[in-house]
């Protein structure tokens, strides 16, 4: 077994439990807000990545075309962090400060 592949593969897990625990965390908190409030759409975008996440790391049978998608719904993830900086005027002059 190749020692690169188990440990993307074992980070990979790490960060799948998580988001998994984040999750479920924050919709144990929300309860039925976690569908209706002002985030709602995000909070659905959280809930479909891990559920394709989960679907493909418990092994079903993928073809290359839904491997791509589940690659590029991971990478929407990162809509939240830029979201988030902007929401933040800290952290939005932090941001522009470094990158200028």
């Amino acid at each position: 077994v190749d020692p690169d592949a188990y440990v993307a593969l074992l980070v990979q897990r790490l960060f799948l439990g998580w988001f998994t625990v984040e999750v479920l965390v924050q919709f144990l908190g929300m309860r039925i807000a976690f569908f209706t409030g002002p985030d709602r759409w995000w909070n659905c975008l959280d809930v479909s990545i891990l559920g394709a996440s989960l679907f493909a790391v418990l092994g079903s049978p993928l073809t290359t075309t839904y491997v791509r998608a589940l690659r590029i719904a991971r990478a929407t993830r990162a809509m939240r962090a830029a979201r988030f900086i902007r929401c933040s005027d800290s952290l939005r002059r932090i941001t522009s400060s470094v990158s200028s």
